[in-house]
């Protein structure tokens, strides 16, 4: 029984490892996440574009398939394609209104 219980728990302390994201947030709304293996593009502060494959995230700095971007280089991002329509919050405020009026 103590077995089973250790290989549970060593069974889920691996599988509960945390994923690197780079989250791009405007106020408290987040706009787009970018994940390890996604592609990214973008035009860094000297104008240069840059683009490719994410390799590595970390705290300063984003690897990728064709090189090393630090986050503070980057001017903007190319989003098209990363933006959600967030269509629950559509309906979810019309089913309020509506149960307001029942």
């Amino acid at each position: 029984m103590k077995l089973a219980a250790i290989l549970i728990f060593a069974f889920v302390s691996v599988s509960a490892q945390a994923q690197k994201q780079l989250v791009l947030m405007k106020g408290e709304k987040v706009m787009a996440r970018f994940t390890e293996g996604e592609y990214l593009k973008c035009k860094l502060k000297n104008k240069k574009k840059k683009e490719g494959r994410i390799i590595e995230l970390t705290d300063t700095h984003i690897l990728t398939s064709q090189d090393t971007l630090t986050i503070l280089s980057i001017e903007s991002l190319y989003l098209k394609g990363k933006r959600r329509v967030n269509v629950t919050q559509g309906i979810g405020g019309l089913l309020f209104i509506a149960g307001i009026g029942y």
